[in-house]
């Protein structure tokens, strides 16, 4: 048996996930929305006798296209960061930018991407967090550093600084985007 959510609250769960707070993407809303609408089906309630039902949508297709939705604006976002890295270090875009299949593990960092000196990384975070206070990007740049530049390779010259990869893995260990929404929000 499945699972059926209508549509009312469907819309509602949409516009308090991404029309407020977190992510506040109007577009992004109206085309989630619309998707909903394509994939809703008229369920009869089990109580009613009335065969037109109501506008539903069974919950894991309703999940599934809320996950899907928000992986790609993740991407998205992951895609405008390298390119502000990439843009800060050279002055131009170079054509480095993750896939979908690239992580930012350390086996992957390659010297050949464009690093961000620590002054470039603080305005790349004070762009992205207007808030952020100095102590947060300098424990950032510290965990980006470490990952580019492990203590195993501490006899070769360091990077010059850190790029994106780097600042992925710092991200992440830091809840960076977690907490830029939940300052944002307030």
């Amino acid at each position: 048996d499945a699972v059926w959510l209508p549509l009312k609250l469907a819309n509602e769960a949409t516009l308090r996930l991404f029309g407020s707070g977190w992510i506040r993407s109007p577009s992004l809303v109206e085309s989630l929305i619309e998707r909903l609408h394509e994939i809703a089906l008229d369920v009869p309630e089990s109580n009613s006798k009335d065969d037109a039902g109501t506008p539903s949508i069974e919950l894991f297709s309703f999940i599934q296209t809320i996950l899907k939705c928000y992986l790609a604006y993740a991407n998205k976002r992951n895609i405008l960061i390298c390119a502000m890295i990439d843009t800060a270090v050279t002055g131009e875009l170079t054509g480095f930018y993750p896939s979908a299949s690239t992580s930012a593990r350390t086996e992957e960092i390659s010297i050949d991407k464009p690093k961000a000196s620590f002054p470039e990384f603080c305005k790349i975070l004070k762009t992205l967090w207007p808030a952020v206070a100095l102590k947060e990007i300098a424990t950032m740049y510290r965990i980006a550093s470490d990952e580019e530049y492990p203590r195993s390779q501490w006899s070769r010259a360091p990077p010059r600084g850190v790029s994106f990869c780097g600042f992925a893995v710092a991200a992440e260990r830091r809840c960076f985007f977690t907490r830029l929404r939940r300052d944002n929000s307030n």
